[in-house]
């Protein structure tokens, strides 16, 4: 689906009546809609549509191609266990709340070693959704991940420093 559309976008001229900072904005509101909506497949179109215009403007670069994909926007994706970091709330899940949202979300990818673990704490510690005590204790054996010598998946990591900027420091600092 996303190859067939993205040659079909290919093709087609898109009218770019915003900056890129604004550009950015709308694919994250975009994301909101969809995801708060329950990801229902009629709005899929348009925000891979959005997502899509972003390799319109010059600040466009390949790195952030990996940001258009499934995995990383779609239902079970990337992109909402972002969201609910940064909004304080649970987005496109029925969890109880953003401390849930990362547990479910550091055990993704066991069978290959848990390579996004590094994207979701550093992206937790970035926004520091309010946890209770308890959590509190288990968010910090949660942290000792980063230090576990697992082998972490980065590919998403220029795109989500430029649409989630508050990001970028951590992300630059956690692969040095």
């Amino acid at each position: 689906w996303q190859a067939i559309k993205q040659k079909t976008y290919d093709r087609q001229y898109f009218a770019l009546d915003s900056n890129w900072s604004d550009a950015l904005d709308s694919f994250l509101m975009r994301a909101l809609t969809y995801h708060d909506s329950g990801a229902p497949k009629e709005l899929a179109d348009d925000l891979f549509t959005e997502g899509y215009k972003l390799t319109r403007y010059r600040y466009w670069s390949e790195d952030f191609a990996p940001g258009l994909s499934w995995h990383f926007w779609g239902r079970k994706g990337i992109l909402p266990v972002l969201l609910s970091f940064k909004y304080g709330r649970t987005i496109g899940s029925h969890l109880a709340g953003p401390f849930d949202v990362l547990a479910a979300a550091l055990t993704r990818g066991q069978g290959k070693g848990y390579p996004l673990r590094r994207l979701f704490l550093l992206a937790w510690q970035t926004y520091l959704p309010p946890v209770t005590r308890t959590q509190a204790i288990t968010l910090k054996r949660f942290m000792d991940y980063l230090d576990d010598g697992t082998t972490y998946d980065c590919q998403y990591d220029p795109f989500v420093s430029i649409l989630l900027p508050e990001t970028r420091h951590l992300l630059r600092k956690g692969r040095s």
